[in-house]
């Protein structure tokens, strides 16, 4: 069967939506959680919601199990016709997932998707998790049952959205960007005297090894079966460079009770060895026999429960250690269902390289051609983008912070220092001798711009102080609060102070040069722009630096010795806000020190010495 033309066109641009799940510890209860809306095409609200996952799994499971695995497995070679009790009930089931979410977002949800429909695009629902928070467990929900109740529709079922479990902060093993053709591995694991629950039918096997070869041309195309077993994957696998891995077998979900009123299910993979012997395997397990392979970036599991909706699926555990992608059923497909998907998903995929896309053709696919049953809800999508990258200017604040904490630097600040200090004692000396005094250039509301000064450093500090606060921990008293705040606070006064001494320095320098008085009005402004507007944002990146610094060495040290509230910290403070007003101090109560030439010898004098010092220490 090929694929319908209209899904043989150019895909849709697509709008991004993006919501993060997190553990809500600030109530104290395992169970609140908080939905964070990262990115959206429209105004939409998150919120803080309540789930006992333990339980809503179960329920969930057991649902999805009675009404979609149950029910074909013993028609699994002829397409049912889904009693209109069980297409209410996965209704009704959509519905409750719906309204496990805020109300907040469930007031405005279905009008970004309509807001996106309308400019004719289609819509990327991410669904992202840390790895580690007890938030990750919510991936493993059939969210491709949302129901739209006001419009009977569910919302995964056109290839207009696609939805992407995402797991950030943990170590991804491969790199993302996939490009066709593919290199695929093909397992079957299957034995000719298995048990009648894990026999695979020759039926299936010979669909996915002609549709995937017709599919992935001109890539490469390599099966292993008989036997299907884990050495001969791994025989497989280093003969050839390898993209994605395609497993055809059975899964099982295992209960384990690690602790007497905790019981954990875990998904398990079947493979078999040239005996006839069953292996089973983990994702856990999976993810280190993959180990040796770092080209593999996608691992495709047509398997029962291979991303079932359980706390430890074998999908979820492969993204967890480190695969990128994972495209798994999350229960028994239908033969004919399954045929239609994997010719959509790797035709698509060997196209245009786009996963979510080609998983939503699949979807799609299936719909169109077994209207009938729910398959088209099974296939999932798992992926794991790596630890988080720092944005551009978190990499410029770090790469400062390396700088001039490095001993080589200050040298290297030293000499700038003996240079800008050898300039005005020359230019000082040289007005001195010629018995010149050039005229200073008139500051209007200058007592104003020194308070807009004074407040740059303190609002600085609070807004870096408030978006740093959910790195804190909870248990940290007042003292140890205030303590971390000061020496946020000191280093935005120094960071500032700094940058707008030095600016002045050059300044200065420029007035006494007599530039200042040979210019007209418009070079006069760009001059003032060329001076202060850089001064500002430098004052700016290398408070942020600072503060950016000094926070993560305060929050490392903690945790070997609680550090005490000083305060020697002020005077940090102090320093930095004299720095900041000494051209209005010095202005203010001796004004011949801020006019050359008296201003340039003792401007001179002091950069002299800094830079000798910088440069001595640095010995």
């Amino acid at each position: 069967m090929t694929i319908p033309k209209q899904q043989r066109a150019a895909p849709v641009i697509y709008d991004t939506l993006i919501v993060r799940f997190t553990r809500q510890i600030y109530y104290g209860d395992d169970s609140v959680f908080q939905l964070e809306v990262r990115q959206t095409p429209a105004p939409l609200s998150g919120g803080a919601f309540r789930a006992d996952i333990e339980a809503q799994l179960d329920r969930f499971q057991h649902l999805f199990t009675q009404q979609v695995t149950f029910n074909q497995f013993f028609s699994r070679f002829e397409a049912p016709t889904m009693p209109p009790a069980s297409l209410h009930d996965m209704q009704e089931l959509g519905q409750q997932l719906y309204t496990f979410l805020p109300l907040a977002f469930q007031q405005s949800f279905q009008h970004v998707v309509q807001s996106v429909f309308e400019k004719g695009r289609g819509l990327r629902f991410i669904l992202e998790a840390r790895a580690g928070d007890k938030a990750d467990r919510l991936l493993s929900l059939p969210w491709e049952l949302l129901f739209f109740e006001t419009t009977g529709a569910f919302l995964a079922r056109s290839p207009r959205i696609l939805i992407v479990r995402r797991l950030l902060e943990a170590l991804r093993r491969s790199p993302l960007q996939m490009q066709p053709p593919f290199n695929i591995v093909h397992i079957i694991a299957a034995s000719d005297g298995a048990s009648p629950a894990y026999r695979i039918d020759e039926t299936l096997q010979s669909i996915e090894r002609d549709t995937i070869r017709q599919a992935v041309q001109p890539g490469t195309y390599r099966p292993v079966e008989k036997p299907g077993a884990v050495e001969t994957m791994l025989m497989a696998l280093r003969e050839d460079t390898y993209h994605i891995v395609h497993f055809l077998g059975h899964g099982e979900i295992v209960e384990h009770g690690e602790e007497p009123s905790r019981h954990i299910q875990r998904g398990y993979l079947r493979f078999v060895d040239a005996d006839g012997n069953t292996q089973w395997v983990t994702g856990e397990q999976f993810q280190h026999f993959l180990e040796f392979t770092p080209a593999v970036q996608l691992v495709v599991l047509n398997a029962c429960h291979g991303g079932a909706n359980t706390a430890r699926s074998v999908a979820l555990e492969l993204v967890y250690n480190g695969l990128p992608y994972v495209v798994a059923i999350q229960g028994d497909i239908l033969q004919e269902s399954a045929k239609h998907f994997i010719e959509a998903f790797y035709t698509e995929l060997q196209r245009q390289g786009d996963i979510a896309y080609a998983v939503a053709v699949g979807r799609a696919a299936i719909a169109a051609h077994t209207p009938q049953t729910l398959d088209w809800c099974l296939p999932v999508l798992y992926t794991n983008i790596g630890l988080d990258e720092a944005s551009a200017t978190v990499k410029q604040a770090e790469r400062l912070w390396r700088w001039m904490s490095c001993p080589q630097s200050r040298r290297r600040l030293g000499i700038g220092n003996l240079v800008i200090g050898s300039l005005h004692l020359i230019m000082g000396i040289l007005l001195l001798i010629s018995r010149y005094r050039p005229t200073m250039p008139l500051t209007p509301f200058l007592d104003e711009i020194a308070v807009m000064l004074a407040a740059i450093p303190l609002a600085t500090s609070v807004i870096f102080y408030y978006h740093k606060s959910p790195a804190i921990p909870k248990h940290w008293s007042t003292m140890l609060r205030l303590a971390l705040f000061a020496y946020v606070f000191g280093a935005a006064a120094v960071g500032f102070g700094l940058s707008f001494c030095y600016t002045w320095f050059i300044w200065l320098l420029v007035v006494s040069g007599n530039l200042w008085s040979i210019l007209n009005s418009l070079a006069r402004g760009i001059l003032l722009g060329l001076l202060f507007i850089p001064g500002i944002f430098f004052g700016g990146w290398l408070s942020f630096s600072q503060m950016r610094g000094h926070t993560q060495a305060f929050i490392s040290n903690a945790h070997i010795e609680t550090p005490d509230f000083e305060w020697g910290d002020l005077f940090v403070i102090l320093g930095g806000y004299i720095l900041l007003f000494l051209p209005w101090l010095i202005s203010n109560f001796y004004e011949t020190f801020v006019t050359p030439p008296v201003g340039n010898i003792w401007v001179g004098f002091v950069l002299l010495g800094i830079g000798c010092l910088l440069c001595r220490k640095n010995e």
